[in-house]
């Protein structure tokens, strides 16, 4: 991150999301931070768990390794390591029966399925595949003599409950495993593929104590260390297997779901290029574009592969070697000529309506690429294609520009709408139901976060009732937050901290970043406003008392109603630029 001063602060562009004004704030003297961008904020902590896709846990430990000291642990945290570390366990033994099952005679239909897809002994040993019989209860027996409660095997989604006899059943059953391992070398969870028909053809680990599937790429433990500059980022778990079986042991897959912002955070650590090989068909296609995307906003130089008469890496290998295979990386089209390319291959040139349908669709493509050489390599490709004059092709892009400008202001003016309204709100879903109570409640905690005194306070401390709040986020931020200053003064004989503002590092871990940068926004927020005396605590106090007693329903604004407000504002603001 590059910094330059603002005042007594210092800005950037955020590292969590694509901007081209730096919107990222490290507050004087340094030790918080905000996006007014994307909201995301907090400390130290809270940014290192966003950036190294860490837990609270892990942040205070990569920390502590930095600065080469042992990190000190207390009670509470003794005992989530250990809890992590008996699910570390308790997957490790999983994995182990269930490759013991796979080269034993019954677990012949999953060997024969994998010898099926060409996969040697060497590589099944590597990537520790296994099988999960039919049997509903064969893993669960097997944890349960080992020492594991169902609570813990459900806890780590490797069996289900009965709703009937209360007793455990394996989640996976009849089908070929494949153990996610997590880059210090841990398994972390499990892939499972059906053998034969059956539905879910792959069912995958949910979020577990130690799984996040969001921030976790099958196969990067491998990855990382392969010598190679760049990733090759894969749909499946096979794809990923065959292209190691072959050599290229920097692929690398998500964990069945669409790729995520912060899986693409975490290949930024590695690497700077990142080649996508989807499947051929138009449902990877369409991946590949969203893949794109959500790449260049970290900054990874992106490059597509071609697979001509193959669906996926593992048929295109099959039948064509390894040699063709480097040949296709080596010829990889940029992210711009890929969808230039793709958008091309869906008009028929010969017919007019079609070349001005792709010179449109080009330019409105064309008028997110800051290059403007790269612009103009593109605007020539599309003359060659369709005869149009080179000049009213800028004036179409220039069009589109504009456009795209007008609607990313609509865009940010619907946000903001919806900010205030609450709506969509991930970390208090509550505010759109409640938003008169909800800005008090905001209110409050902004101050408190300013002046954390108040709450060694008595006086003070009695009109801040966390029961009187009616959002439950907000019940739990202000219960956080007093609960820290009541240690604090315990700790300091009851000592008051001054002026200082509120150490987020007090809350030891209780909010999530997001909850981190949502208290953030309040603090800020109040400190806009010049009077956050005690005399306006203790009115918002009362006024939010007295909010809570007059609650009724039909105060609740529903997301329905919002949507409404939403779409009259916006035609509102519609009508006032029509008349200017």
């Amino acid at each position: 991150m590059s910094f330059k001063r603002a005042g007594s602060n210092l800005v950037a562009c955020c590292p969590f999301h694509s901007e081209r004004s730096p919107s990222f704030t490290l507050f004087s003297p340094g030790d918080h931070y905000y996006c007014f961008g994307c909201g995301a904020g907090g400390d130290v902590i809270s940014f290192v768990m966003r950036i190294e896709n860490l837990d609270y846990m892990a942040a205070l430990e990569y920390l502590a390794n930095l600065a080469g000291m042992r990190m000190p642990e207390n009670e509470a945290m003794a005992q989530e390591r250990t809890d992590k570390n008996k699910y570390y366990d308790m997957n490790k033994k999983a994995a182990r029966f269930f490759y013991e099952k796979l080269v034993s005679p019954s677990g012949k239909a999953g060997l024969d399925y994998l010898r099926g897809r060409g996969l040697s002994d060497e590589i099944i040993r590597r990537f520790g595949l296994g099988f999960a019989s039919t049997s509903s209860d064969e893993l669960t027996g097997y944890l349960m003599r080992e020492g594991f409660t169902p609570k813990e095997m459900k806890n780590g989604f490797l069996c289900g409950i009965s709703e009937n006899t209360k007793r455990p059943y394996d989640y996976f059953r009849g089908r070929v495993m494949f153990p996610i391992i997590d880059i210090s070398g841990k398994v972390c969870a499990f892939g499972g593929r059906i053998i034969g028909d059956g539905v879910p053809k792959y069912l995958n680990s949910s979020d577990t104590p130690v799984f996040k599937k969001s921030r976790t790429l099958f196969a990067l433990n491998f990855a990382r260390s392969s010598g190679k500059d760049f990733l090759i980022l894969c749909e499946g778990y096979m794809d990923v297997i065959a292209l190691h079986a072959a050599g290229f042991t920097n692929a690398v897959a998500t964990l069945g779901t669409a790729l995520t912002s912060e899986q693409a955070r975490l290949m930024r650590k590695y690497t700077s290029n990142v080649l996508i090989c989807y499947d051929s068909d138009e449902a990877g296609k369409n991946a590949a574009k969203r893949a794109i995307n959500i790449l260049k906003e970290v900054d990874l130089s992106v490059k597509v592969i071609s697979l001509k008469g193959a669906k996926d890496p593992d048929e295109y290998i099959k039948l064509n070697g390894k040699s063709s295979f480097e040949s296709v990386i080596a010829n990889a089209s940029g992210h711009i000529e890929y969808v230039f390319n793709d958008m091309a291959s869906k008009y028929n040139f010969e017919a007019p309506e079609d070349k001005l349908s792709f010179a449109k669709e080009v330019c409105a493509m064309l008028s997110g690429v800051e290059s403007r050489l790269e612009r103009d390599v593109y605007l020539g490709k599309v003359n060659e294609l369709t005869g149009i004059d080179a000049g009213v092709l800028r004036q179409e892009l220039e069009r589109a520009g504009a456009q795209s400008i007008r609607n990313a202001k609509l865009k940010q003016t619907e946000n903001d709408i919806r900010t205030a309204l609450g709506y969509s709100d991930k970390v208090n879903p509550e505010k759109i139901k409640y938003p008169s109570a909800c800005a008090k409640e905001e209110g409050i905690i902004g101050i408190l976060l300013i002046h954390p005194e108040y709450m060694l306070d008595d006086k003070l401390r009695e009109c801040v009732d966390p029961e009187s709040f009616v959002c439950a986020f907000n019940k739990k931020a202000v219960t956080a937050v007093t609960e820290a200053m009541k240690r604090y003064s315990e700790d300091h004989s009851g000592a008051v901290p001054g002026s200082e503002k509120f150490d987020f590092s007090r809350l030891a871990g209780e909010l999530s970043p997001d909850e981190t940068g949502a208290l953030m926004r309040m603090r800020i927020a109040r400190e806009r406003l010049s009077d956050n005396s005690p005399e306006v605590l203790k009115e918002l106090t009362e006024a939010l008392a007295a909010e809570k007693r007059k609650l009724s329903v039909s105060a609740v604004t529903t997301p329905e109603q919002a949507a409404e407000r939403i779409k009259r504002l916006r035609d509102l603001k519609n009508s006032g630029e029509n008349q200017n």
